[in-house]
């Protein structure tokens, strides 16, 4: 009786405890044996294979920076090309222009020139002309002069005659 009074003291039955214990020992060690050790293989099958995705997308990552860098530097080369060409086009145009420019002015000077000739020539004509068309008057003045004795009004009337006759001609 004592003992059963010493087991029952507080109400707790210790051999209940002991075998609970017990139980949850082997339930324990059964549970690890059985669900544990698959658990935690599965766990480390799933971050192996998490670890592999990561590494090959950093893998990957490290791919694309690395063609980005080789794209962007041909892009670069072909940007300073592609401005190379621009500017060595334009300085052809430049120097197509002013070849063209000397070229007009070549052509005008020549223009000029054969006109400022053309010009001369017809002033030395005209002056030819009219020296000419001077003596002729002034040859008829004479022949008439020497036909005839002048009085002062012939004389104003074939003078008026001559600069009426010139004057028709030139004008």
């Amino acid at each position: 009786m004592s003992q059963m009074l010493a087991s029952t003291i507080l109400g707790i039955d210790w051999i209940k405890i002991v075998i609970h214990l017990v139980v949850f020992a082997v339930l324990m060690t059964g549970l690890t044996l059985l669900l544990y050790k698959p658990i935690v293989k599965f766990i480390k099958k799933r971050q192996d294979t998490i670890q592999a995705g990561l590494d090959e997308g950093v893998r990957k990552q490290q791919e694309a920076d690395q063609r980005k860098a080789e794209y962007d530097e041909k892009l670069a080369l072909l940007d300073q090309e592609l401005a190379d060409q621009r500017k060595a086009a334009q300085e052809e145009v430049e120097a197509y222009r002013q070849e063209q420019k000397a070229l007009a002015d070549q052509e005008i000077q020549a223009a000029k020139s054969k006109s400022l000739e053309e010009i001369e020539q017809d002033r030395e004509n005209a002056v030819k002309d009219l020296k000419d068309e001077v003596v002729d008057i002034a040859l008829r003045l004479t022949e008439e002069l020497l036909e005839k004795e002048i009085s002062k009004e012939d004389n104003s009337r074939l003078i008026d005659q001559c600069l009426k006759e010139w004057s028709e001609n030139y004008d």
